[in-house]
């Protein structure tokens, strides 16, 4: 009898202390990560444009990684559009001093901002934001 009710006591202490394991790691934030942890994206609503016509951007954050990361959104970047001969167009991002953190899912991505840049001048125009560029073409309309 003594020995099936230590069995009990001690298979009840290990379950509780399991349930309280697990329970206290669902309860844990996911990781703070820097922009050197994730993929940005710049994405464009089209692949090409005419001269004065606006190109909408996005900007995302991609976690690639296996579990979700938490990334501090109050950066203060710019989003720029140029054509390489003739211009410079910013357009300033959110900034100020409190720490705003989204949560990024495994293997998923959350919009950090999105604008709008309007090129005058037919040729390569690229934007730039955080380190990343992407190009578009740009044309003279027709007609």
């Amino acid at each position: 009898m003594v020995g099936i009710s230590k069995r009990i006591i001690i298979l009840s202490t290990l379950l509780f202390v399991a349930i309280v394991g697990v329970y206290a790691w669902t309860l844990t934030p996911p990781p703070i990560v820097s922009l050197n942890d994730i993929q940005i994206e710049l994405e464009t609503d089209k692949t090409e444009y005419n001269v004065n016509e606006v190109i909408d951007v996005k900007v995302y954050f991609y976690n690639d990684k296996p579990y979700s990361v938490r990334i501090n959104m109050n950066i203060d970047k710019a989003l720029i559009g140029y054509s390489l001969e003739h211009e410079v167009m910013p357009i300033s991002l959110g900034h100020g001093y409190a720490v705003v953190y989204s949560e990024i899912q495994p293997n998923s991505r959350i919009m950090f901002h999105s604008g709008t840049l309007k090129p005058k001048y037919a040729g390569e125009f690229c934007i730039y934001c955080l380190g990343v560029n992407k190009t578009v073409p740009v044309s003279e309309p027709i007609g």
